[in-house]
């Protein structure tokens, strides 16, 4: 019996078609190799032989028959996967378990062409970032969203920290703002009420105990109390307000008395004064500054001074039936009921602008038919 026809020689020749480390489908060949017996196991080997090395040689399909069933599945998922997302996961999880794996070289390439463009489309935002982190957190790109991230950080906080202090600042121009409204909301209020009770004064050539019950709480229990000097008692006021000046806040003092004249003891003459008292008012009313020396901007005041002096005197002395003709420095002039009040302004720096209300004289008072 010849060598090639020998049961064994199918065997013999078998393990130089095996390499060492056959997986896969050459393994199978290879397995196949050694049960070839009897006549024509030559040429059966030989034929093997030139399939395993075409096979071998088919790049994928080669390699496939060569790699563990695991690391193809790897591969496969990241070749086939559609979305981008998921590729480059896939692809960055064959690498991480592969390094040295058959398909790496390819993969690498393919995950280098791919994830600049990907980074680059989520780099616009902090939720971009995120994403790309969450997905790739060993990427390439890695330690840049972080920075990136680092840095928006800070300029979210740099802008919260400004919106605060804007809104500190708001807050307390709105304080100051609700102040100074308030401030001058008392002015208004104190003038408007001190001149109705002067228009509303009835008891001339009597006692000061018999004002009203109204005019003597006011007069005497509410701070500063009135003090008397000689013939004149008098309550002093000073009233403290803001007014805008552009972009600032113009701090202002308004400062009235309220002064009873007496003659024996007896009321003879009422009168509200005070320093440029009506530029003070025409402040508080238009929230516009009147300058010492801004002629136009009294005239402006005392008008609106003089308006709302009519509206609180209306109701005890009417203009249809006590108007009388102001003239000169008297801006309102009103008689009736037996009293005569007057509203002047001051002509110069040395006087002050004031409010006086006394017995009509007895030849201009009216007797009724």
């Amino acid at each position: 019996m010849s060598r090639l026809s020998s049961p064994h020689a199918g065997r013999a020749r078998a393990p130089a078609l095996c390499v060492a480390g056959s997986r896969g489908v050459a393994a199978v060949l290879c397995a196949a190799a050694f049960t070839f017996t009897g006549r024509g196991a030559a040429l059966r080997l030989t034929a093997l032989g030139a399939l395993l090395a075409t096979l071998l040689g088919c790049g994928g399909v080669g390699l496939q028959l060569t790699t563990s069933p695991e690391e193809f599945h790897s591969y496969r998922v990241a070749r086939a996967t559609p979305e981008l997302e998921g590729r480059l996961v896939a692809i960055t999880d064959y690498l991480e378990r592969y390094p040295d794996g058959a398909y790496a070289e390819d993969l690498r390439r393919r995950f280098a062409a791919a994830e600049p463009g990907y980074y680059q489309r989520m780099s616009g935002g902090e939720r971009g970032l995120r994403r790309y982190l969450e997905l790739l957190p060993r990427g390439p790109h890695a330690e840049a969203a972080r920075e990136r991230l680092a840095v928006l950080a800070r300029v979210r906080e740099v802008e919260r920290r400004r919106a605060a202090r804007l809104d500190a600042e708001a807050a307390a121009l709105a304080s100051k703002l609700s102040q100074a409204e308030a401030g001058r909301e008392r002015l208004i209020r104190e003038y408007s009420r001190w001149l109705r009770l002067l228009s509303e004064l009835s008891s001339f050539g009597q006692r000061t105990s018999e004002l009203s019950g109204e005019w003597l709480r006011a007069w005497r229990a509410e701070d500063p109390p009135a003090r008397c000097r000689a013939d004149t008692c008098t309550k002093l006021l000073n009233l403290e307000y803001v007014i805008p000046a552009g972009k600032r806040l113009r701090a202002r003092s308004a400062v009235f008395d309220v002064s009873l004249r007496l003659e024996g003891g007896l009321l003879v003459e009422a009168r509200l004064t005070g320093p440029r008292l009506f530029d003070r008012l025409g402040e508080a009313l238009s929230l516009t500054p009147v300058g010492q020396t801004d002629a136009l901007a009294r005239v402006e005041a005392i008008a609106r001074v003089v308006q709302l002096s009519s509206q609180i005197i209306e109701r005890r002395l009417p203009e249809v039936r006590c108007g009388r003709e102001a003239v000169g420095a008297v801006l309102i002039r009103r008689q009736c009921e037996g009293v005569l009040l007057e509203l002047i302004a001051a002509e110069d720096d040395l006087a002050e602008d004031h409010v006086v209300i006394r017995p009509a004289p007895a030849s201009e008072i009216e007797v009724p038919e």
